[in-house]
C-alpha cells in the first residue's frame, strides 16, 4: 500500500502500480480543494490614477491555494492607511470562490492598504497607489497681504500634476490695481506643476480678482480687497529701514489708499497704537493712483518702531516693525 495526499486540485491524474514481471494496472484519482482557510487578493500592488479604476479580485482558498469553487461568503473590502483615497469599498458575494470588486481613484497620494476579509478566513491585503490623472484645471491661493499667487495644475479630482509644466499667465482685474514684478500680467512656466508670482505694490483701494490661466486649462480666479500696504515690508527679525533718506527721516511708501484721502501714519515704540509717548504721526495724502510717499521729522530718536496705517476707518492689517539709524 501507499497513502496518497492531494495537494492541487485539478482533473483526474492517472496512478500507476508496476513492477518487473507482471501486467501493471491505473487508477484514476481527482482531488478536489480542502476546507477554505484563506483570501488571496490580487493584484498585489496595482496603482491608478484618479478617476480611472481598478478591479480587485479575491480568491478563497484552501491550505494549498486551491480555489475552493463552492465558497459564497461575503467579502468585505476596505481601504485603510497612506494618503491615497478610493471609493467603490464595500461587500461583494463570491462565486465559485470568487469576489471582485471596483475602486475608483480619488486623491493621489502615498499606498492606501486594500483589506479582503470574511469570517473565520485570514484576510489578505494590497497596497493600492493613486497617481494624478491628467490635468484640467488650474487652482489659484494666495493673496494681497502675503504678495504672492500660487497656481496649481490639477486633475478633475483636485490632484497637483506634478509633471505639469505649463506656462501660466497671472492678471488681475477689477476697481483694486496691483502688478508683478513690475508688470500688469506675468507669465511663469510652472515647475512640479505649480507657478508662482510675486506681487508688488498693490495699489488703489476696491476689489480685484486675479486670474491664472494656461491653455488647455480652466483658469483658476481669486478675490481679493487691496488694502492699506507698506512697499518696505519688515518684520520682528528682519525690520524694515528707516534710514531711506539720511538719517533724518524715516520714509515709507505704499499704497491701497483711496485717492485724496489723508492717511495717517503712527510710528510707536511699542505695538500699541496710538503712541502713549515717544512717537510720532505723520499724515499724508495719496496721489491719483491711491499711492502715498512721506517720510517723518528728525525729531524721531533712533531706535525700533513699529509702524502702522490708518485711513479713515481702515487701519492696515498688521503692525511691521522699522529701525531708525541702524540699516538692517
Amino acid at each position: 500500500t501507499k497513502t496518497l495526499t492531494g495537494v492541487v486540485a485539478g482533473t483526474a491524474t492517472t496512478i500507476t502500480a508496476s513492477t518487473s514481471g507482471l501486467a501493471s494496472d491505473t487508477a484514476s484519482l481527482t482531488v478536489t480543494p480542502g476546507s477554505a482557510s484563506k483570501i488571496v487578493l490580487t493584484p498585489a500592488t496595482p496603482s491608478i490614477a484618479a478617476a480611472a479604476t481598478q478591479v480587485m479580485t479575491a480568491t478563497i482558498q484552501d491550505a494549498n491555494g486551491n480555489t475552493v469553487t463552492t465558497a459564497t461568503n461575503t467579502i468585505t473590502f476596505a481601504a485603510s492607511g497612506g494618503t491615497s483615497t478610493v471609493t467603490g469599498t464595500g461587500n461583494a458575494t463570491a462565486a465559485s470562490g470568487v469576489a471582485t470588486i471596483t475602486l475608483t481613484g480619488n486623491k493621489a497620494g502615498t499606498a492606501t492598504t486594500i483589506t479582503a476579509s470574511t469570517s473565520g478566513l485570514t484576510s489578505d491585503t494590497s497596497a493600492l497607489t493613486v497617481t494624478a490623472g491628467p490635468a484640467t484645471k488650474i487652482a489659484l491661493t494666495g493673496s494681497i497681504a502675503t504678495h504672492t499667487l500660487t497656481a496649481k495644475i490639477q486633475d478633475a479630482n483636485g490632484n497637483t500634476v506634478t509633471t505639469a509644466t505649463d506656462s501660466i499667465t497671472f492678471s488681475f482685474s477689477g476697481t483694486g490695481t496691483a502688478t508683478f514684478d513690475a508688470a500688469t500680467t506675468k507669465a511663469v512656466t510652472a515647475t512640479s506643476g505649480i507657478a508662482t508670482a510675486t506681487l508688488v505694490n498693490p495699489n488703489v483701494s476696491g476689489t480685484i480678482t486675479f486670474s491664472a490661466a494656461a491653455t488647455g486649462l480652466t483658469s483658476g480666479t481669486l478675490d481679493d480687497t487691496v488694502a492699506l500696504d507698506f512697499n518696505d515690508q519688515g518684520s520682528t527679525t528682519s525690520p524694515a529701514d528707516c534710514t531711506r533718506s539720511a538719517n533724518t527721516k524715516c520714509v515709507f511708501s505704499g499704497g491701497g489708499a483711496v485717492a485724496s484721502t489723508a492717511v495717517t501714519i503712527n510710528l510707536c515704540p511699542t505695538n500699541s497704537f496710538p503712541c502713549s509717548s515717544g512717537g510720532i504721526t505723520v499724515s499724508v495724502t495719496p496721489n491719483a493712483a491711491g499711492t502715498w510717499t512721506t517720510g517723518s521729522s528728525n525729531s524721531l530718536s533712533s531706535g525700533t518702531y513699529y509702524v502702522q496705517l490708518k485711513q479713515g476707518s481702515v487701519t492696515s492689517a498688521t503692525t511691521l516693525q522699522v529701525v531708525r539709524g541702524t540699516r538692517y
